[in-house]
């Protein structure tokens, strides 16, 4: 199959041909398998960046994470944050949020307003709002994806500057992790870790393994024609 594809690329003049691949997690044997297709038809690795994931099992997420993030859970809970499902997700006010958020530390959305409403509006099974909330305040919130009936991909994800030392984020994921457990959802993934010039963060890497994550990879393939 690989074969006809890049016979008619090239029949048509396209001259470079570039595969990006979903993280390892997904399904290992079949990634192992189309890795081996790939180089046996002349592709090269491009890329390969790390990607983290959380392994969801019927252990508590509280066990999953490191004693600091323990702390942190604690003291959201103790300070009256509670986290849930968003129902009817306003597009505006999400938007919004994630903007302001990301601002604050020097990066931008990778996706429009408009985009994400049309997924939102087009995808309403899929797309999965969770928020924090203290006193009628959003605080944190993380758009998911539910890429097929075993994985989630935690796609956007923010929280607001001034509850750092709180750590609400970590509240989202235990309560997203519950709801992974409660859907049988057996891979959260957590996605790559880089920043604005496309390089690994590690203080982001660092996050997401206090969070729980297991790091496997992302590979992209080459073969000009």
């Amino acid at each position: 199959m690989l074969q006809c594809v890049t016979n008619w690329a090239k029949s048509i003049g396209i001259t470079k041909v570039a595969v990006n691949t979903p993280a390892t997690c997904y399904n290992p044997q079949t990634n192992a398998l189309l890795s081996n297709s790939y180089i046996s038809e002349g592709f090269s690795v491009t890329t390969s960046i790390s990607n983290h994931y959380i392994p969801v099992c019927g252990t508590m997420y509280e066990k999953l994470i490191s004693s600091s993030e323990n702390r942190r859970l604690r003291k959201c809970v103790s300070a009256g944050f509670v986290c849930k499902i968003w129902e009817a997700p306003n597009v505006n006010v999400i938007y919004s949020f994630l903007t302001f958020c990301r601002k604050q530390k020097g990066y931008s959305l990778s996706i429009s307003k408009n985009q994400l409403s049309e997924l939102i509006d087009h995808f309403p099974e899929q797309l999965i709002v969770f928020a924090s909330i203290k006193e009628d305040q959003i605080v944190s919130l993380s758009v998911t994806v539910r890429v097929t009936e075993g994985i989630l991909y935690n796609f956007l994800s923010a929280s607001l500057p001034d509850y750092a030392t709180f750590s609400p984020s970590v509240l989202v994921l235990k309560t997203i992790y519950n709801y992974c457990q409660k859907e049988k959802i057996s891979v959260l993934d957590l996605g790559s870790s880089l920043d604005y010039q496309g390089k690994e963060k590690e203080s982001l890497i660092r996050f997401k393994e206090n969070m729980g994550g297991n790091v496997t990879c992302k590979v992209s393939y080459g073969k000009v024609l």
